[in-house]
């Protein structure tokens, strides 16, 4: 990889945006989410402003008598994002308290005995000047982190935590985009080849170009989120690799920045 000094980030301005189902795609406007239905959260705090925390997969090497070392496993990965909402709303206290928070009608919101943590899908802008690198987390389930705690000369807030959870037929857990201009936004997306006849466990490289509005183009199979209809049938990398599973028919999206297209596949 070339060094390119442009692609480094500071992340200088970034919001949290929420959408209450579960697998939205990515906005298709990153300026205006809220036009899918997005929700802005609103503040968040300065400190520590985004991350990704791993906890598991921690890696065991199993042996035979013969070789003490014959493979290594890994142990499963929890991943999730921690942040502090500071903007005291209802909205942001059933993130908190949890789905079923009860709100009477004196404007109280109470936690529940028995709390639910609220699933949906996690989108994030950061920004840095006119560039922005963004976040997709099609499912997460969030709920309060840390004990409250005030201080007097400090901004309050709500500590969550969005942890990443798994759908089934979708192998796409959460997904970065490279940094990019903020002023070029995608109008189109192009998968080829469109169609694929594959023998089982075949393989075959999928590529993704985005059209955008200055209808300049760019190779984008690495920042598209690669999903299949039927892990059964064939997978799909992350990278845009399909693997033929079994005999029958599967459909292989990209999707990148709200715009999808899609190869028809055919294992024989």
């Amino acid at each position: 990889m070339a060094l390119d000094d442009d692609a480094l980030l500071v992340p200088a301005v970034g919001t949290y945006y929420y959408h209450p189902t579960v697998g939205t795609e990515v906005p298709a406007d990153p300026d205006n989410p809220e036009t899918d239905g997005y929700v802005d959260l609103g503040h968040t705090a300065l400190e520590a402003p985004f991350g990704i925390n791993t906890e598991g997969g921690e890696q065991a090497v199993l042996g035979t008598w013969r070789n003490r070392q014959a493979r290594s496993v890994n142990s499963p990965r929890v991943e999730s994002f921690n942040f502090v909402v500071q903007q005291w709303t209802e909205y942001n206290y059933r993130l908190y308290f949890g789905a079923n928070a009860i709100t009477d009608p004196n404007g109280y919101t109470y936690a529940h005995k028995d709390p639910v943590e609220t699933e949906g899908t996690l989108w994030v802008r950061i920004e840095d000047g006119a560039e922005r690198v963004a976040f997709h987390g099609p499912r997460v389930s969030i709920f309060r982190n840390e004990a409250l705690a005030l201080e007097a000369e400090a901004l309050g807030g709500l500590s969550v935590r969005a942890t990443v959870l798994g759908r089934a037929g979708d192998q796409r857990m959460y997904g970065l985009t490279p940094k990019q201009s903020a002023s070029l936004a995608a109008v189109g997306l192009d998968v080829t080849p469109a169609t694929s006849s594959l023998a089982v466990s075949g393989t075959e490289q999928l590529a993704a170009e985005a059209t955008y509005d200055d209808a300049s183009t760019a190779d984008v199979t690495l920042s598209a989120m690669w999903g299949t209809s039927d892990e059964q049938i064939a997978t799909v990398s992350s990278s845009g690799l399909v693997t033929a599973v079994a005999t029958g028919s599967a459909t292989v999206t990209a999707v990148y920045q709200g715009h999808t297209d899609t190869c028809d596949v055919t294992v024989t």
